[in-house]
């Protein structure tokens, strides 16, 4: 093997490993940017918005970026929303959310590294929002709710969890869309 191949490779895994930690970063400081609704324990912040661009811009390595934020966040870095840190966070109200992010980065990066179309593009970002983020932080806030003692409806509970959200992360999916377009990951407005 050649030095220039040797010296190419090495390049390619430190380029990878410095995006895989800045998105690790981002999504922590995505966490600072919070908004705390009174009905609700889940706050509104700008890691959903990491979270989706992460495998437009990385690809899959995006999932491992999320579970880095994770895993940092369980051994002490004060890096959750509101500074918090430890294993029960993930156990609180929010843990759902945060599963999902690893799933979603996971799936997307899949996704997104053969994804052209801007309307496709836009559905699987919605899919992973909406299905995965959603579907994982509803649960676990569900069960946080039922270990305090509360039952709530299923429109209390998406009151709560999905509702106030929706907008904002409209708003972000279409954005990660227009950043995809910006940097030729999203070819056409066509089916």
């Amino acid at each position: 093997m050649r030095i220039e191949e040797k010296l190419s490779r090495y390049y390619s895994k430190s380029v990878d490993i410095v995006l895989i930690l800045g998105f690790t970063l981002l999504t922590a400081i995505g966490a600072q940017v919070r908004l705390q609704l009174p009905w609700s324990p889940i706050p509104v912040t700008a890691q959903t918005f990491v979270v989706l661009l992460g495998p437009i811009l990385i690809g899959p390595w995006a999932g491992l970026s999320q579970v880095l934020y994770l895993v940092f966040g369980i051994v002490g870095i004060p890096w959750f929303a509101i500074q918090k840190q430890g294993i029960s966070v993930l156990l609180g109200p929010t843990g759902g959310y945060l599963i999902g992010f690893v799933f979603a980065s996971l799936v997307l990066g899949y996704i997104a590294k053969a994804e052209k179309s801007f309307s496709k593009l836009l559905l699987w970002l919605s899919l992973a929002n909406f299905g995965v983020i959603y579907g994982f932080g509803l649960l676990q806030l569900c069960g946080w709710l039922a270990l305090k003692g509360s039952t709530p409806s299923f429109l209390q509970l998406f009151s709560m969890g999905a509702l106030p959200f929706i907008p904002g992360d409209l708003t972000k999916i279409l954005l990660v869309c227009s950043i995809a377009r910006v940097f030729g990951k999203s070819n056409s407005f066509a089916s």
